[in-house]
């Protein structure tokens, strides 16, 4: 058909064209974490993302790395 698929969420075209001059303030914000979680499902399918298992990972690195300082 010539309709959109309603089973995709729908981006204003306002908040795209904010969010391509780098305004991601009011509702562009929102859009892009939208079209974010979309893209990277076709990707990911199934599949957890698990980020803040991975920044609280990295985190803990950093910090233990700090404790041990820099001593030769």
């Amino acid at each position: 058909g010539a309709g959109a698929d309603p089973t995709q969420p729908a981006f204003a075209g306002a908040e795209l064209l904010a969010m391509a001059a780098g305004g991601f303030g009011g509702q562009a914000r929102g859009t892009a974490k939208r079209l974010l979680r979309q893209v990277l499902a076709v990707h990911l399918g199934e599949a957890p993302l698990r980020s803040r298992e991975l920044f609280r990972t990295r985190s803990s690195g950093e910090r233990t790395a700090a404790a041990g300082g820099d001593q030769a």
